[in-house]
């Protein structure tokens, strides 16, 4: 029998080609996780600064300017980096299916949650939102949640994350949720204190300082500081700086490195879920508030649409860092 000396080159050929790939992008990959993580905090208050001064010469193209870097951080991180929850189960086609269902099924659930006990849905989304950001950040500090205690922990970190960004932007905040229909009683909270609200966000500030100065997590110092110049700007902005640069940040590069696929490839496989996400967006915006003004109708379907879609992900990355996520 013949040796087809040809085919066992070009497949020796083939597979070195592939090999030499597949190291270059990693390293690539890797300079780019690196230089983000050096930089991120530079990048982000250099495109506060420029707001700032885009805002002494016009409030619109300011709001413009804030709406185009939420949008391209969310498209490049915040979306993809809850898009990679169908790779942290078995990769069979049916166990992928019977995934996708019961995803799409929690989300639906949740919104007509939104649609029938608005007051409740949104309780239960600060609930979670508030354990999800603090395990996160306990994650990202080589904390495992191997106890009650240290779910108490995390829920307090991300409390205090959350109620300082919605405290420092508080009639900002009521008065998006109050354009939620069922929720206009909120409007009620606009009569409280200034001094009375800032007792809350200040807690919240010393609380994350004695965790990173007392506890030795100098990390959290990188974190009061999105929180600090996120005062300067308006509340969208200021969520996104924290969302993007600090959570969907880490929590994309603790899945990147379980799953040990170089972040462009990984970015690939998100692209179809990003679709999915944009999808069901649409559809939220057609059903809720549909009599409302652009704007408002922008901004209170696009708080719903993240409620929604944050829930199943939420739930996913709990099990994946108690299962033993390995830094």
């Amino acid at each position: 029998m013949k040796v087809n000396h040809n085919d066992e080159s070009i497949k020796e050929t083939s597979s070195i080609i592939e090999r030499i790939e597949k190291n270059y992008l990693r390293k690539i990959t890797s300079r780019f996780r690196k230089y983000m993580g050096r930089y991120r905090y530079i990048i982000s208050t250099a495109l506060i600064i420029l707001y700032a001064i885009v805002s002494l010469y016009s409030n619109t193209i300011a709001q413009y300017y804030s709406y185009s870097i939420v949008l391209a951080g969310l498209f490049v991180v915040g979306i993809p980096h809850g898009a990679v929850d169908h790779l942290l189960i078995a990769n069979k086609k049916n166990v992928l299916v019977a995934f996708i269902l019961k995803y799409l099924l929690i989300i639906l659930a949740y919104f007509i949650l939104w649609l029938s006990y608005p007051m409740v849905a949104l309780v239960i989304f600060i609930a979670y939102s508030a354990f999800h950001f603090g395990e996160s950040e306990l994650e990202e500090l080589g904390i495992k949640n191997t106890s009650v205690k240290i779910y108490g922990k995390a829920f307090l970190m991300g409390l205090s994350i959350l109620m300082f960004i919605i405290c420092m932007h508080f009639n900002e905040s009521i008065q998006l949720l109050s354009k939620i229909s069922g929720l206009d009683s909120l409007l009620s909270l606009k009569e409280i204190s200034p001094y009375q609200l800032y007792i809350i966000p200040s807690l919240a500030f010393l609380y994350i300082l004695f965790q990173a100065v007392f506890q030795k997590h100098y990390s959290l110092l990188a974190v009061l500081m999105l929180l600090i110049i996120g005062i300067f700007v308006p509340l969208l902005l200021s969520f996104a700086l924290y969302f993007i640069c600090q959570h969907s940040y880490n929590a994309w590069k603790h899945v990147q490195k379980q799953l040990d696929i170089p972040h462009f490839a990984l970015y690939k496989k998100t692209i179809p879920y990003t679709i999915g996400a944009l999808f069901i967006f649409l559809i939220i915006l057609v059903f809720v508030n549909i009599n409302s003004s652009y704007l408002q109708l922008m901004s209170t379907n696009f708080f719903i649409f993240l409620a929604c879609i944050s829930l199943p992900h939420f739930l996913l990355m709990h099990v994946f860092y108690k299962s033993g996520f390995q830094h």
